[in-house]
């Protein structure tokens, strides 16, 4: 495969960014609020995984779009015990992580991808010893 100056790196983005915040209120008596929020941002990379020839001697990447992912969890603590309401990748983006190399034909227009998990939400009980 013929590589020109300036041509992207495979599988790395053009940009990443992350911001993390975290809150805490005390209630009362050995009771606190903890409000966390987490953002992502990952820009958009060219994936080397199933190159289709372009005519020229050169091969055709696939671009993989630029994602956002928003994360956030309201705990409710006491001493060693804690309870969480939590949310992962609240906007449910579906961001294509990467190709996956299949030992068998990839169908024209149906790409193999690996993408990440779904809206998730849930509650979390912790004890530490």
């Amino acid at each position: 495969m013929r590589r020109r100056p300036g041509d992207p790196v495979f599988q790395v983005p053009d940009w990443t960014a992350n911001a993390s915040g975290t809150w805490t209120a005390p209630l009362w008596t050995g009771w606190k609020l903890v409000s966390t929020v987490d953002y992502s941002y990952v820009g958009r990379s060219y994936s080397a995984n199933n190159l289709a020839p372009s005519g020229n001697g050169t091969f055709s990447t696939r671009l993989r779009p630029s994602y956002e992912l928003l994360d956030a969890r309201l705990a409710l603590t006491h001493d060693k015990l804690e309870v969480a309401f939590v949310g992962k990748n609240l906007a449910n983006e579906a961001a294509n992580l990467g190709d996956n190399r299949s030992i068998a034909a990839e169908t024209p227009g149906r790409p193999r991808l690996i993408v990440n998990q779904p809206r998730t939400i849930g509650l979390e009980f912790r004890e530490s010893f």
